[in-house]
Order: structure tokens, then C-alpha cells, then sequence
């Protein structure tokens, strides 16, 4: 079992987060999904689609839709895939919520270089 617990984090619902979060989740492996936004979290839990950035495409209904951060500080291995000029703000946050003396793995997906 991965530390911090069995689920896969994917912090950011824009295309690259949602397409990566379908597809982790699509191998059988549970994956919560941070969208940044409470009511992009609702809709995409609500309509299980992500128009706006990937279009067409289902969400799978095991896939879990979240705007809490928190949330996801028991998840491990976390996928980031937030744009990169805010790519050090939420990691910052994130491992703000995780315990003292506690690890996570996370996967760079962010595209682009910070300013």
C-alpha cells in the first residue's frame, strides 16, 4: 500500500489534470481530482464532464471530485498538473496540510516554465 494512503491525487481539472485523472482512475486505481473551484468541483461531480477542457469525454463515476485540499493530503502519489506559474503556490499548500513527519510522492505534469 502507498503511504498516506491507496489513492492517487490529481491536483488541477484543467485538460492535462482531467485527462491524467481518467486515465489513473480508468487503470482500476482509486484518484481524487482537485479542481480549484467549488463550483467546477459540483459541476464536473454533477455532470461528469469537464466541457469547458475536455470535452466528450465521461468521467467515470468512481472518479472523485473534489475543492478541498485538505482532501487530497491523504493521498499518494499525487499528480500535479496545475499551470506553472501557479504550480509553487499549491504545492506549498498542499504540503501545508500534510502531517508532520509524513512523505508523498508527487509527479510533475505542469506544463511550461515559471516566470
Amino acid at each position: 500500500m502507498r503511504e498516506g494512503g491507496s489513492t492517487v491525487g490529481v491536483l488541477g481539472a484543467g485538460s492535462f489534470g482531467t485527462a491524467l485523472a481518467v486515465h489513473v482512475s480508468g487503470l482500476g486505481l482509486p484518484t481524487r481530482l482537485w479542481a480549484r473551484r467549488q463550483t467546477t468541483a459540483e459541476e464536473l461531480a454533477r455532470s461528469r464532464r469537464n466541457e469547458r477542457y475536455l470535452d466528450g469525454v465521461d468521467l467515470p463515476m468512481d472518479l472523485e471530485i473534489t475543492a478541498d485540499l485538505e482532501s487530497l493530503s491523504q493521498c499518494n502519489p499525487v499528480i500535479v498538473a496545475v499551470p506553472s506559474h501557479g504550480f509553487r503556490d499549491i504545492v506549498r499548500q498542499f504540503f501545508a496540510r500534510i502531517p508532520a513527519g509524513e512523505s508523498r510522492i508527487l509527479v510533475s505534469a505542469t506544463k511550461g516554465i515559471e516566470i
